[in-house]
This record gives structure tokens, sequence and C-alpha cells, in this order.
């Protein structure tokens, strides 16, 4: 008898042992997704990052521009007074 139960311990054992390990693959597999997931928004938002950068720095050179044409206009204008 008590071989049997010795027996049914190991074997309950490995179950449980082998339900916990298949519990920690699906955990990894949705870690793994949700890794993926994360990458391609912060993708996503780095490259949407870059975009605003460029479109900044065009604004800033036309200001530029603007500003220095309009400094010509105004000295032309105060020389011809």
């Amino acid at each position: 008898m008590a071989e049997i139960r010795e027996r049914s311990s190991v074997s309950g054992g490995r179950y449980r042992q082998n339900q916990l390990l298949e519990e920690l693959r699906q955990l990894q597999d949705s870690i793994g997704k949700e890794k993926l997931q994360w990458q391609l928004e912060r993708e996503a938002a780095e490259q949407d990052m870059q975009t605003k950068r460029k479109e900044l720095a065009r604004t800033q050179v036309r200001g530029r521009r603007y500003h220095r044409s309009s400094e010509t206009c105004s000295s032309v204008s105060s020389a011809g007074d």
C-alpha cells in the first residue's frame, strides 16, 4: 500500500510540474507578444517624432528666412526715407 501511495505522489508531482511548466510557457508566449507589440508601438512613435522634428526644422528655417527678408525690406524702406 505504501508503494502505491508513493507512486501516486510521484506521478502527481510530475503532473503538477508539467502543469507549472505549461503555465510558464504560456506566460512566456504572452510576454513575447506584448514585447513585440510594445516594440512596434515604440518604432511608430519614434518615426512620428522624427517626422515632427523635420517639420519643426523646416518651420524654423522658413521663420528665419521671413525674419531676414523683413529686416532687409525694413532697412531698404528706412534708407529710402
